[in-house]
């Protein structure tokens, strides 16, 4: 026996989906180069498009690409752990 009332568990997931695509999808310019997309914190605060113009930093190095977006996120996450551990 089920105790789930699945007619009302499918329709509040039928509702959401609908509010969900109700919205139409944004442009991606919209929400990748704004002020609030931060994409290496809380390693970088910088936002995507401080990180873009700053052709001096060392994201635009020799040394860049997907080994350096991996340590990043890596030291990014482990500051996060050990943020929230105390």
């Amino acid at each position: 026996m089920n105790d789930l009332d699945l007619d009302a568990f499918c329709l509040t997931i039928q509702r959401e989906l609908h509010e969900i695509t109700a919205h139409t999808c944004p442009d991606p310019s919209e929400y990748i180069i704004s002020a609030w997309n931060q994409p290496f914190a809380p390693g970088d605060r910088r936002t995507a498009e401080e990180m873009m113009n700053d052709v001096s930093h060392s994201y635009h190095g020799p040394d860049t690409g997907m080994h350096s977006i991996r340590r990043t996120l890596l030291k990014s996450w482990w500051d996060v752990d050990q943020i929230t551990r105390n």
